[in-house]
């Protein structure tokens, strides 16, 4: 069988493996494959990441988000952008970060890149831009479980701890406790994942 589901997960399973031979194999057979070769790309980008080969990443992620864009697919796009974003924060490239994820914004502004943007915002020391964001998603999704439950305590605590207090942010982290281990949109609608709330009460 065959599909842009099961490439993505051979090669997560490749990865997990440290399988890298069997995670090439997915990206060569996902190259001009409509809906697989962006989203392999983008598995691409974050293994790159994660190894630490941050231009390669940068690189391996733009050209997901490209074959996206071009497919017509603005907010998987913006996702991939999202991803990328975040993984800048997480290095400490705070411009880079944010340059990306206004583009990503620009893009689209749907729920999953508006939480991951507001959260590189507030890991790059943007509150006003973040608290922005996060009123807006308060606002117009109150009833999802996402974002009271996870998106907004994330980014509140997030916020706590760049005004150096740690004990809110343990406080707002609270609400999260019973999703700690769930699949939140992040990790199942969008490329970015979860336990956000786990590392950042770490």
């Amino acid at each position: 069988m065959e599909g842009p589901f099961l490439s993505h997960l051979r090669f997560d399973l490749a990865f997990l493996k440290g399988d890298s031979a069997s995670m090439q194999r997915e990206v060569l057979a996902a190259q001009g494959k409509p809906g697989t070769e962006d989203l392999l790309s983008d598995r691409q980008a974050f293994a790159l990441a994660r190894a630490g080969k941050l231009q390669e990443a940068r690189r391996w992620s733009q050209r997901a988000s490209d074959l996206a864009r071009q497919a017509g697919h603005r907010e998987r796009a913006a996702l991939f952008q999202t991803r990328s974003a975040l993984w800048e924060a997480f290095f400490g490239n705070a411009s880079m970060a944010k340059k990306t994820a206004m583009a990503a914004l620009a893009l689209a502004e749907n729920r999953e890149v508006k939480f991951g943007a507001a959260l590189v915002l507030a890991m790059s020391r943007d509150a006003s831009q973040a608290e922005s964001l996060a009123s807006d998603l308060g606002r117009d999704y109150p009833e999802d479980t996402s974002v009271p439950f996870y998106y907004l305590p994330s980014l509140r605590a997030s916020l706590a701890l760049n005004h150096e207090e740690p004990s809110k942010a343990i406080e707002f982290l609270q609400l999260a406790v019973p999703f700690d281990l769930g699949m939140p949109r992040s990790a199942t609608f969008a490329y970015f994942g979860a336990l956000y709330p786990v590392y950042l009460r770490g």
